[in-house]
């Protein structure tokens, strides 16, 4: 059985979660917040194995709480849940120590493959997601190669 940790600052949407999560066999829903202090403290006692966690909550942003829920608790899976899929969010959530990173847009079957995935000390990425971190690897890699040490020496290098 999961233990399963909700923030999130909208009501209907952490009920609807609430709601639809609740109907799975394997998910136990044990507690929910709807900001980022509140999240905090009720995750340090209630000891989830995964949370689900708001990017913009007040009294704690969404990132700030899931770097302490991290580096204090790092057994708990942090799923960051957002509608922004704009890469500096998603930097910052995987700096904080996200196992991973859901679109608000996705499915309902798309969200219990990630808290199932996450639960297995897994990470999950929504599609989305993984086309901007995959564009941004392939960046620096094409950076790396053009700061990469030139094969020719010095003298060749004259030559040429």
């Amino acid at each position: 059985m999961i233990k399963l940790f909700i923030a999130d600052d909208h009501e209907l949407f952490r009920e609807g979660l609430k709601s639809l999560l609740s109907r799975e066999k394997d998910i136990a829903i044990v507690g929910s917040a709807s900001d980022g202090l509140e999240a905090v403290n009720a995750v340090q006692r209630l000891k989830p194995e995964v949370v689900l966690m708001d990017v913009t909550m007040p009294n704690m942003n969404g990132i700030q709480a899931t770097a302490k829920i991290c580096s204090e608790l790092p057994d708990i899976a942090v799923i960051v849940i957002s509608m922004h899929n704009d890469r500096r969010f998603i930097a910052e959530a995987l700096k904080a120590g996200a196992r991973g990173y859901v679109l608000k847009e996705s499915s309902p079957e798309l969200m219990l493959d990630a808290i199932r995935t996450v639960s297995r000390n897994e990470v999950f990425f929504s599609p989305k997601v993984c086309t901007v971190l995959v564009s941004d690897y392939l960046r620096l890699l094409g950076n790396e190669a053009v700061g990469r040490a030139s094969p020719l020496s010095e003298r060749e290098m004259e030559v040429l």
